[in-house]
Order: structure tokens, then C-alpha cells, then sequence
């Protein structure tokens, strides 16, 4: 099955680039997107911060152009990992894998 995403928003956290050992770029940021959400018998805007990792030159670029504030645009696929925890039990973490990175000079 696959999965795919769209995320339009601003940067939120300063981009972290480290590097795996055996030398591919890996970047975590946050990325905040606004939602609307019911509430009170009305509509409100809300704001979302979205945890993502890049991998390869895509996590270098970000690193490069990404900085709090700055609009991007992002589209991937989701993947599940799964594992099995200290206490026995299986777990599943579902992560963003990014196949496509913009940076438009406004939303």
C-alpha cells in the first residue's frame, strides 16, 4: 500500500543535518501547518507542528535554504516502522519520508 502526503507550511525549528555512519545526510525540523478545526459550534484555525526527517540531499538542502519562518512545500509517502518494545509489546511508528521538496518565495 502507499501512502502519500502533501505539507504546506513554515519551518518552525532551526534544521539539524548530522550524518549516518556510513556518511548519508539525515535532517529533523518541524514543519507548522495551519488546520481547521470545529470548536464552539464554529470553525477555527489552528496550527499543527509536524515532526519530518530527510534523508540524503534533500535533508543537505534543507539544512541549506530551511530557517525558522521560511514557507516549504512538501510531498512523500508515509511508512510504518514497526519494533518490539522493552515490555514485550509491538509498536509502530509512522514516519514522513519526503520524495519532494520546495521552497516558494511566499504562500
Amino acid at each position: 500500500m502507499f501512502t502519500s502526503f502533501q505539507v504546506v507550511g513554515a519551518v518552525v525549528s532551526e534544521p539539524e543535518l548530522k550524518y549516518s555512519s556510513k556518511g548519508t545526510a539525515i535532517c529533523e525540523i518541524h514543519i507548522g501547518a495551519a488546520n481547521f478545526a470545529w470548536k464552539d459550534r464554529g470553525m477555527t484555525l489552528a496550527t499543527t507542528s509536524i515532526p519530518i526527517t530527510l534523508f540524503g540531499k534533500k535533508a543537505e538542502q534543507m539544512a541549506e535554504e530551511g530557517a525558522p519562518g521560511k514557507p516549504v512545500v512538501m510531498t512523500g509517502h508515509i511508512e510504518g516502522k514497526e519494533w518490539e518494545g522493552r515490555d514485550g509489546n509491538k509498536k509502530l511508528q509512522l514516519q514522513l519520508l519526503v520524495d519532494t521538496l520546495y521552497f516558494p518565495t511566499e504562500l
